[in-house]
């Protein structure tokens, strides 16, 4: 699936899980996020994830778990050093989003 592909789908999941009562394990959204994430790596292969309060994460695409990656980003080597030098934890996560990345919701 292509990137553009997998993010309207993703789109699509997120808003059906909203329309739902946002209830907890809605697995369309988490499956979705982990193709999103597989279609990202191929867009993007020297990708990374970032974790709150865990830091800078590589991205293994066959061990995508609920929760296991907040934000996906571009992986460059500046966008790395930006987040890194950034002492506040929510402005790491703006930071990674900025950089060709997007904010995953788990459930």
């Amino acid at each position: 699936m292509k990137l553009t592909e997998a993010k309207s789908v993703n789109n699509l999941a997120y808003i059906r899980w909203v329309e739902s009562g946002m209830h907890e394990a809605y697995d369309e959204l988490n499956d979705s996020n982990r193709e999103l994430i597989k279609a990202y790596v191929a867009e993007y292969p020297k990708a990374k994830g970032y974790k709150a309060w865990q830091g800078i994460i590589d991205i293994n695409i066959n061990e995508l778990y609920n929760f296991c990656i907040d934000v996906v980003f571009d992986g460059s080597q500046e966008s790395i050093d930006a987040i890194m030098r950034e002492k506040e934890e929510f402005k790491r996560l703006d930071i990674a989003e900025a950089a060709n990345g997007f904010t995953l919701a788990w459930t």
